[in-house]
């Protein structure tokens, strides 16, 4: 809560993806922990987030109430902010919820889980983010649908 902005947010989730995901585009399991021999930064970088008990209980809650809070951004022209779009964001939040959830300890998920109980916030932006993929899925096909019609018209023409 110390930094309101929804942009410095966006930022720092990308610090904590990178953190936690660097590891796992090297082949490793969903929730970060290593298979085989990585370089000793990675290492240290994945060590700062999933080595210590408290990271491991707080990071997820805090992630939620991110991805919550990011339903109504107030105040944000997104057409000028270079580089913040809510659904990335929340994007990379739920890949982050993803491996904390996976982590064998299951620090995280107990603690995604207590958090989550009574509060609707959450759900409803998980919600709000299917449906927007949804309307975005269903403008792309009628955009399609309507490039195919031009050109079953265009074709008629030639004929």
């Amino acid at each position: 809560d110390l930094v309101a902005s929804p942009v410095v947010h966006a930022k720092l989730v990308d610090v904590v993806s990178t953190m936690m995901v660097a590891a796992s585009d090297r082949g490793d399991d969903l929730y970060g922990a290593p298979r085989g021999r990585r370089g000793h930064q990675q290492q240290e970088l994945h060590g700062a987030v999933m080595d210590d008990a408290a990271v491991r209980a707080e990071l997820p809650v805090a992630l939620a109430t991110l991805y919550a809070r990011l339903q109504a951004v107030v105040g944000l022209d997104v057409d000028k902010e270079d580089g913040f779009d809510k659904f990335a964001v929340r994007h990379r939040i739920n890949d982050l919820l993803l491996r904390l959830w996976r982590h064998p300890l299951g620090e995280p998920k107990a603690a995604l889980t207590a958090y989550l109980r009574g509060k609707p916030a959450f759900a409803t932006a998980c919600l709000d983010n299917v449906v927007y993929c949804a309307e975005d899925a269903v403008d792309r096909l009628r955009d399609g649908k309507a490039i195919e019609d031009v050109a079953r018209r265009n074709g008629r023409k030639n004929a």
